[in-house]
């Protein structure tokens, strides 16, 4: 098992500027580069109680992230999506992901030459389901042109995949067909719906 995270939401100037990194190596994963930075994670578990208030401390040696959390407010408010899917996945450049999480900054703990500690929560405190993130088996919940769904480029087409160059137009029908047209036939999707919860 391998986990990946993607700092998200820190920039207010630039929505769609990310910051990925993995303590496991540096790796290409759904056509992104996932920088190493040593991570170690704690209090992801729920004890069926209360919503757990996880910690994740990464390195700051040679001033990894110590920049854009002096430049970002120490990155309080910031989104952590953390992934969770098997080494054999990454190697060969599968979508298929096991866990996908989604994580609110809510307070810097410690900071020194070394390691930088923050403390998660949960994006919405009340009726949140863990992990995070919910799947379906037809529509993606990616939302459109955000980080997780990774595309950036020029307008497509609409919502019922009908082309358009309109970029009032340009919308995502959130299938796989949809993706499709924006990444192409023969690449890797980051399309985010599980076909096997179809009943």
């Amino acid at each position: 098992m391998v986990e990946l995270f993607m700092l998200a939401d820190f920039n207010p100037t630039d929505p769609l500027e990310v910051f990925r990194f993995t303590p496991w190596r540096e790796c290409t994963w759904l056509g992104e580069t996932w920088g190493h930075l040593d991570a170690k994670t704690s209090g992801f578990e729920s004890n069926g109680r209360a919503l757990p208030r996880p910690k994740i401390q990464v390195s700051n040696v040679q001033n990894a992230i110590g920049s854009i959390v002096k430049l970002y407010d120490d990155l309080l408010g910031a989104t952590l999506w953390r992934y969770r899917t098997l080494e054999n996945y990454i190697q060969t450049g599968s979508a298929e992901m096991l866990i996908v999480e989604e994580w609110q900054i809510q307070q810097k703990t410690s900071q020194d030459n070394l390691v930088i500690e923050w403390e998660l929560s949960a994006l919405d405190l009340e009726n949140k389901q863990l992990p995070g993130r919910s799947y379906q088996a037809i529509y993606c919940a990616s939302q459109y042109r955000s980080p997780e769904c990774g595309y950036s480029g020029l307008p497509v087409a609409d919502i019922n995949d009908q082309p358009t160059s309109s970029p009032a137009l340009d919308d995502c029908g959130r299938k796989i067909g949809s993706c499709r047209l924006r990444f192409g036939d023969n690449a890797e999707l980051p399309i985010d719906i599980q076909p096997g919860l179809q009943t």
